[in-house]
């Protein structure tokens, strides 16, 4: 795909959606050594090429992305017929649900590889990727090479983006978990019907090409999320399981899974009670808020989904050794006097809210949060963010997250729109310098949590079309070092 890369025989992939148009590099590419050319466009001057390599074989592919995923799955071997694939989407909670099950996994003495937003995970290596869904060739060829490796299962992050345009096409997907909906991707999508459509190809189309296969199917859902009946009525699973927080009916129901929040530990996390079918274990997680619970119930559906015969009591016993992933409510500095600074990748309101409704429940003191939104997406999101700010945080710093090429301050007026004057109002500050917002948050606040929202993991800030160094984590420790 890269032209740069091609080597003597070679096929050279050229694409004119979402990575670039890469047909000016045909000729480059057969200069290299190609020997074929799948194209989704016909070049202008391809009479000219073929007489410069009479020997090239040039085919054409308008629907590039399917048929790539197709080629490529044919050309690894399909190695996803061959492994248990656990397939996550939803538009938050993805990453931690996928790391939790990748846990349990170990745990139980199978061998999983994953690829989540943060990367690609196998036998302690990460490797590096830059979607949360990649392009259909690192698909293949990461799952071929784990499998090789000797995996034996494979979880991926599935986001609507690689639904909707094929990134996923050729992967055979066993057991499939919906963690929630809400807005997000909305200039991609034309609005949230169509974005929760996109999911559903996971649940309908997915499920049903591996059963026609004489594979195993599970769907798990998390019916708390007012998408969940929808998305579980799409299902094309042999067998679903549902997932909730534990309600006050407390009516057992079969496949049904429930956790309930026996006690808060603080920072440390909470005692929980699991419910399934005939089954009650209680058991300590490292995790904090609602949020979390809901990720360790549907992670824990899919284990029950694929191995049902597992024995609970001891994979829970161990949960309290998980560790949260790279940007993910993780707690990087705590002292006698300020009681802790997280990072989170939270960047849409329903994930902002749950954010800091779970820091609310701890009652640890006064919330100081630093965030803002990336610029040139969905502007219908920020003034909402603004809103759940105000709702919930005592210090609010609206900074730049990824301005890209809009107006780092218009992105701020987006997001301030949304303050309600006649509410009770936080102690508001802009400061743009992503940096300079982070040490001032330290300054502020030497009582209660101190938040960093938006980023997580990221290790670049896109500004103009430049991709910069950044890192909340490397700032964090610089200025906590030099305080």
């Amino acid at each position: 795909m890269d032209w740069r890369e091609v080597e003597q025989g070679w096929l050279f992939v050229a694409r004119k959606q979402y990575f670039g148009n890469t047909h000016a590099h045909i000729r480059d590419a057969l200069e290299r050594g190609a020997s074929a050319c799948l194209l989704s466009q016909i070049p202008d001057d391809l009479g000219d090429i073929l007489n410069a390599y009479p020997r090239a074989c040039i085919y054409l592919a308008p629907v590039e992305d399917p048929v790539l995923a197709e080629v490529c799955s044919r050309f690894f071997g399909h190695p996803t017929r061959d492994i248990q694939v656990f397939g996550i989407t939803g538009t938050n909670g993805k990453t931690t649900t996928a790391s939790i099950l990748y846990f349990f996994l170990e745990l139980i003495g199978r061998k999983p590889a994953m690829i989540l937003t943060t990367g690609g995970y196998f036998a302690g290596t990460r490797y590096e990727m830059h979607n949360t869904t990649p392009d259909a060739l690192y698909l293949q060829r990461f799952a071929a090479m784990v499998k090789e490796a000797g995996a034996d299962c494979l979880i991926y992050e599935v986001s609507s983006h690689g639904l909707e345009i094929g990134r996923v096409h050729g992967v055979v997907f066993n057991h499939v978990a919906f963690t929630n909906l809400s807005r997000e991707h909305l200039d991609f999508h034309a609005d949230m019907g169509a974005y929760a459509r996109a999911k559903s190809f996971l649940f309908n189309r997915f499920l049903r090409d591996a059963r026609a296969l004489g594979q195993p199917t599970t769907a798990i859902i998390n019916i708390d999320d007012s998408w969940g009946q929808w998305m579980l009525a799409q299902s094309g699973a042999e067998r679903s399981i549902t997932f909730a927080l534990r309600s006050s009916s407390n009516v057992v129901r079969k496949n049904h899974l429930e956790l309930e929040l026996l006690s808060v530990n603080g920072f440390d996390g909470c005692t929980l009670s699991l419910h399934y079918n005939a089954e009650q274990h209680n058991f300590d997680s490292p995790l904090i808020g609602a949020m979390n619970r809901a990720n360790l119930g549907v992670a824990l559906a899919l284990l029950l989904g694929a191995y049902p015969s597992v024995e609970l009591s001891a994979v829970l016993g161990a949960f309290k050794r998980f560790e949260p992933p790279l940007g993910r409510c993780q707690r990087v500095y705590a002292s006698e006097f300020r009681r802790g600074v997280f990072i989170d990748y939270a960047h849409t309101p329903e994930a902002l809210r749950e954010l800091l409704r779970s820091f609310k429940e701890l009652a640890m003191g006064a919330i100081t949060l630093v965030f803002g939104a990336g610029g040139e997406r969905d502007r219908g999101k920020r003034a909402r963010m603004g809103a759940v700010a105000q709702e919930y945080a005592d210090f609010v710093i609206l900074t730049n997250d990824n301005p890209r090429n809009e107006e780092a301050e218009r992105i701020l007026d987006d997001i301030a729109s949304g303050f309600d004057a006649k509410r009770a109002m936080p102690v508001l500050m802009r400061i743009p310098d992503r940096e300079q917002a982070i040490g001032a948050a330290l300054r502020v606040s030497d009582s209660g949590p101190v938040i960093i929202a938006g980023k997580g993991h990221e290790r670049v800030q896109i500004i103009g079309d430049e991709r910069k160094p950044f890192s909340d984590f490397e700032v964090l420790g610089s200025l906590l070092h030099e305080s």
